[in-house]
């Protein structure tokens, strides 16, 4: 999804609504919105959740304005417990 200019949470709606779930991907199978913490992604990931869970009855996780850190720390951390990897000192 590509904007030039201003774009709007309800534009951002409309067109991921146009270009992924009108595609054939299936909703349910949706986990996490990234975003980059402005107050319209906010405002996305509100109308997103929303739109989800009234047309799909699913729901996305919530990781936070920055989820690819959250996820990515999540993952190191568990990584290192099984003893997958190691944290260079």
């Amino acid at each position: 999804m590509k904007f030039l200019g201003h774009a709007t949470a309800v534009d951002m709606l409309e067109h991921l609504s146009h270009a992924v779930l009108s595609s054939g991907l299936k909703p349910a199978e949706m986990v996490q919105i990234s975003m980059d913490g402005p107050s319209v992604n906010w405002k996305f990931y509100k109308l997103i959740k929303e739109k989800l869970s009234n047309d799909y009855d699913t729901k996305v996780l919530n990781v936070g304005s920055c989820g690819l850190h959250t996820v990515h720390n999540s993952f190191k951390t568990g990584a290192v417990a099984f003893g997958r990897c190691k944290i260079k000192s």
